[in-house]
């Protein structure tokens, strides 16, 4: 679960890190670092709950019915088959992350129930969701046999979102769901920018060979969306990258 923090600050620059960091975050030196400086573009600050109306999650379930796509394109296409092949049917799943209802209407599509962790504090008319806040859930926490988080971990600890700076931040948020959220032996579909290891400083990371595997230490890769992951990862896509849709199995 990507951690924003409750009072917004401006997000430092590379120049305002010291070397140390610096050092850190580009694994000395083996990581390209890219100038790629959004700021911070954080909402948690807003006091006003975001609403998810019935009527917008019945408009998104015809959609994912057609197999249609939204915000982050063919990741949705290879999401739709990974819970083809592995299904969450009658499951409890938890959905990290929600800017819009959209990955709660495609679990409700494919029969699951979705139990929504966000920082934002979320409001809906609708029965079929669960939405709950990351505090909340810290003081209630339970375990669910499937997650989903769709570009979201590549985020953390790099100030975007408000959060701390943290070179481990991606790291530390997959132990979390290794850890606190799933149940072992839990699926967690995931989908991150893959390419040539970069570091588009503060937007986000792009996972190659040199940090992919560091990232989803204690999971099993069970299956990725497309096959040619192990291609993707050794292609240089730019300083942003495809999200392909990979299943992984917590080891507990």
């Amino acid at each position: 679960m990507a951690r924003r923090a409750q009072d917004i600050k401006a997000a430092p620059r590379w120049a305002d890190l010291d070397t140390e960091t610096q050092n850190k975050f580009t694994l000395d030196g083996e990581v390209e670092l890219v100038d790629y400086y959004i700021g911070t573009d954080a909402q948690v600050g807003d006091q006003n709950p975001t609403f998810y109306d019935s009527r917008q999650i019945d408009a998104y379930l015809e959609m994912v019915k057609q197999r249609q796509t939204n915000y982050y394109g063919e990741t949705d296409y290879w999401l739709y088959s990974a819970l083809d092949d592995h299904p969450i049917k009658n499951m409890d799943v938890a959905i990290l992350g929600s800017l819009q209802p959209w990955y709660e209407a495609i679990c409700l599509g494919y029969k699951g129930n979705p139990h929504t962790i966000e920082y934002n504090q979320l409001q809906t008319n609708d029965p079929r969701l669960n939405l709950t806040t990351v505090a909340a859930y810290r003081e209630n926490p339970r375990k669910f046999r499937a997650a989903i988080s769709i570009s979201s971990f590549e985020h953390d600890g790099l100030g975007r979102y408000g959060d701390p700076i943290n070179p481990d931040g991606d790291m530390e948020a997959m132990k979390d769901v290794r850890e606190n959220v799933l149940e072992p032996g839990g699926l967690l579909y995931l989908a991150v920018p893959c390419g040539i290891d970069k570091l588009s400083f503060n937007a986000h990371r792009v996972y190659g060979t040199k940090r992919f595997a560091r990232f989803i230490e204690g999971f099993e890769l069970i299956d990725s969306y497309p096959r040619n992951l192990e291609e993707m990862l050794g292609t240089d896509t730019g300083r942003s990258g495809p999200q392909p849709v990979v299943v992984l199995r917590s080891k507990g």
